[in-house]
């Protein structure tokens, strides 16, 4: 009995020892901020950190991260902590210009986590890191130039055209329609006619593919919840379990849609002035940026593994383009016109502009013609 009460006594000191540990190599976890001179206005929790409430899912992480916003005025950066790993928040516009521009090189990632051996959609330009981010920055850079979205501008009045037609009916008969979901359409329309380089036609079948899947991209699902905690709260566990951002019908509609009209336009010589036409010519090997921006690249990754455009890569560009345009363009465009709806005295000067330019320039609509309609180009931006 004497021996039992030892062992248990002994057991009872070894925990508390343990328990007192870890609690204090917490507790100094959570003194990694302060030790660097950086304030940590409020309060982390012994486990969560500043992430309780996202962990038990009683907020999203976008309204995580603007509680820490809202919750320290006054200060220009503050440090707070997703369970014990130590997040910097910059509150002030002339640190985070700084970032962004002269300290780039020091904060190139964004930390966003996408495996794409995994999934080959996810290796873009907006995910990558490091010595491929740069390589294939170089490389894609040249694509978005004035000059070549110039040569898509026909491309775009095209759906615009399409789009005034499919209204032009429900004009007549005075009957309402839903902008949203005619604004997505034609943003698919768009994306897929400069991208992709072939016709959805979702203005005139709202239940086409292209449209179907786009729907479906940016619905949410249970899935998609779990990845983006995962993001924010352990990414580590995001290549742990092998949790998939898009759902692979999914992400195989799209790389098939590119592979198969790549290789259409390669067996016929087909060119046309596009985003994909573009990304065949580096996949050749065409260097479209300047000999002295290569340069500059080739030094800074020197000795380092090259970067390959495959065509898993010119796939991925084709993806983040219509991910990054699809929904933005949508829904700019809707509360664009929205507003316009509700301010018709803002909406008949913007028609008259619109006229009056087209008018001189005999019903033409071209790159340098839309920057003439500078009152056009404040309601949108503003």
């Amino acid at each position: 009995m004497v021996l039992f009460d030892c062992l248990l006594l002994n057991l009872m000191t070894y925990a508390v020892i343990i328990s007192t540990s870890f609690y204090f190599y917490l507790r100094y976890r959570y003194t990694f901020w302060q030790r660097q001179g950086c304030p940590v206005p409020l309060e982390p929790h012994i486990i969560y950190g500043h992430t309780k409430e996202v962990t038990k899912m009683k907020t999203w992480v976008g309204e995580h991260y603007a509680s820490i916003y809202f919750n320290t005025n006054g200060y220009k950066f503050v440090g707070f902590y997703q369970f014990q790993k130590p997040k910097l928040m910059l509150r002030d516009l002339n640190i985070i210009k700084d970032v962004f521009t002269k300290e780039f090189s020091t904060f190139p990632n964004r930390g966003i986590v996408f495996d794409d051996k995994l999934e080959p959609l996810t290796g873009n330009l907006l995910t990558l890191e490091g010595h491929k981010w740069k390589v294939l920055r170089n490389k894609l850079t040249p694509a978005f130039t004035i000059g070549k979205i110039k040569n898509m501008i026909d491309l775009i009045d095209g759906r615009a055209q399409e789009m005034v037609r499919i209204l032009e009916a429900p004009a007549v008969i005075d009957e309402q329609v839903e902008f949203k979901e005619l604004l997505a359409r034609f943003s698919t329309d768009v994306i897929s006619i400069v991208a992709f380089g072939f016709e959805t036609n979702s203005l005139a079948n709202p239940d086409a593919e292209f449209r179907k899947v786009g729907r479906m991209l940016f619905s949410t699902s249970i899935e998609s919840i779990i990845r983006n905690a995962l993001n924010a709260l352990a990414p580590s566990l995001i290549g742990l379990l092998k949790v998939r951002s898009i759902k692979k019908e999914y992400a195989d509609f799209f790389y098939n849609v590119v592979n198969d009209t790549v290789r259409y336009r390669e067996e016929n010589n087909i060119q046309r002035n596009d985003f994909l036409d573009l990304l065949m010519k580096i996949k050749r090997g065409q260097n479209l940026a300047s000999e002295e921006e290569s340069k500059l690249v080739l030094n800074e990754n020197e000795g380092k593994e090259d970067f390959k455009f495959t065509m898993d890569v010119l796939a991925a560009q084709c993806f983040v383009w219509f991910i990054g345009g699809y929904e933005t363009s949508s829904i700019t465009l809707t509360f664009t016109f929205f507003e316009l709806a509700q301010n018709p005295e803002v909406q008949m000067r913007a028609q008259d502009e619109i006229d009056s330019v087209l008018i001189k320039h005999n019903g033409k609509l071209t790159y340098e013609i839309l920057q003439e309609m500078t009152y056009l180009d404040m309601i949108v931006s503003g």
